[in-house]
């Protein structure tokens, strides 16, 4: 019974210190903000470890999770305002505008429709008005669900957002359920990513949808772990459908399936992915989409390591910034790197198949120019099947990227960055490198 009580006093708090962080504090009350976070998140891993020394049932953690979530239903997104656009784009879809075609300031100019106090709103609020949408159509249906169902009510269309993202969130506490007793692992570890601050925080306030990436990406494990190439192929054309990202699992993927399952997995994802992205080649959408993405990935800058690195000896060497050609150059490196990664290694199976999956993560995520909290949603999922602790380690680290938003003035602290990769990378190579002093990595 004492147990029980410590449990639930433990909840309680962690529910508590979640909902300030998710109703009262603007990314702009940075001590706040950093204080709340850190302790959810020691409480966080204060519930792991009570769970995994006395055996309580894993539905006691699952149900708390999905409580904490419903209760930052009512919560307006405090630390980002993406969904700004995420709300504007499902309005123009919904009424049959196509928001790869026209940008925020040309809709406004175009349709007095538009012209009222809901939508100057949204257009007033939202970051890079100027450019077209850079999210794909799956993500745009969901988004004009949300419209239509909420009308021109800014809360009640975050709150089917929610609702959709929720949806998803369960389904992912199914597949790491399943895949965890695949692999046979304690399922407690389903907990790191469940109760995990970060995850629920940018899902069920912020409204990102990392959380169905996630989605697909288990489900393209589970699939090939049970030997269905089917399954596993619909599962990874969902998360390429919602973020183009996965694609660079594309070799890992045909090297981990034999010949006559791989045929039957790429020609099925590549139908799926092909009627996903269909929506894209009517009239000039496609056009209007890649602009957007290559000015993202030619412009921003946030949150980035290495990429800082060789950004400082291109403008001592040239002069100026040269992200505009370091960027692209750097994709390339990924994908050279991944190539070379996968190439060389000796089997892909069981739990090496996901290994893989992360180390390619890190791989591209140390060379991006943007990495955003919510990014490594999917990668912090994938890595609760691994001994490897370095995402959950960065999931508590990079909330300190939020220091940027401490004044009103966007501004990078070189010295919060610099802690948070000096310990993310201590991290990577106590992971990676195997034994210190003769001992064995310990596991979570």
């Amino acid at each position: 019974m004492k147990k029980q009580l410590i449990l639930v006093l433990l909840l309680t708090l962690f529910s508590f210190t979640l909902i300030v962080l998710g109703y009262y504090l603007p990314r702009t009350a940075i001590f706040n903000l950093f204080l709340f976070f850190g302790i959810s998140y020691g409480i966080f891993i204060s519930i792991y470890h009570f769970f995994k020394q006395n055996h309580f049932s894993i539905w006691w953690g699952i149900g708390a999770a999905v409580c904490i979530r419903l209760l930052l239903f009512g919560a307006m997104p405090m630390l980002s305002d993406d969904f700004y656009r995420f709300v504007w784009d499902g309005h123009l879809v919904w009424n049959g505008i196509n928001p790869y075609l026209f940008n925020p300031m040309e809709t406004m100019d175009l349709n007095s429709w538009f012209h009222n106090s809901f939508f100057s709103n949204l257009l007033d609020q939202m970051n890079s008005p100027e450019y077209y949408t850079v999210y794909t159509p799956l993500n745009q249906f969901f988004f004009m669900l949300a419209a239509g169902f909420g009308g021109q009510d800014l809360f009640l269309n975050l709150l089917w957002l929610k609702i959709f993202l929720l949806i998803f969130e369960l389904i992912n506490f199914y597949l790491l359920f399943k895949i965890l007793s695949t692999l046979r692992q304690p399922a407690y570890r389903l907990l790191l990513y469940a109760l995990n601050p970060l995850v629920i925080l940018e899902t069920a306030a912020n409204v990102h949808f990392e959380a169905l990436v996630l989605t697909g990406l288990l489900g393209t494990v589970y699939g090939y772990l049970k030997m269905k190439p089917f399954f596993s192929a619909t599962f990874w054309s969902l998360a390429v459908a919602t973020k183009l990202t996965p694609l660079m699992f594309g070799p890992l993927l045909m090297r981990a399936f034999k010949l006559k399952p791989g045929i039957r997995f790429f020609a099925v994802s590549g139908f799926l992915i092909f009627l996903a992205l269909l929506p894209l080649l009517w009239d000039k959408s496609f056009e209007g989409f890649m602009v957007s993405l290559k000015l993202f990935q030619g412009k921003f800058e946030f949150n980035a390591s290495l990429y800082y690195l060789l950004r400082e000896v291109g403008i001592w060497w040239l002069g100026y910034n040269p992200i505009a050609t370091l960027s692209p150059l750097l994709n390339l490196v990924i994908l050279l790197l991944i190539l070379l990664f996968v190439s060389k290694a000796k089997e892909v199976q069981g739990r090496d198949f996901v290994e893989f999956f992360i180390k390619i993560y890190l791989i591209y995520f140390l060379l991006q120019p943007v990495v955003h909290p919510w990014y490594i949603i999917p990668a912090l999922g994938l890595s609760i099947f691994t001994e490897k602790k370095a995402f959950l380690a960065w999931s508590g680290l990079i909330f300190l990227s939020y220091h940027a938003y401490a004044h009103l003035q966007f501004e990078e602290n070189g010295g919060i960055l610099l802690l948070e990769y000096l310990v993310l990378f201590l991290f990577i190579i106590w992971d990676y490198l195997g034994k210190f002093a003769g001992k064995p990595v310990n596991t979570l």
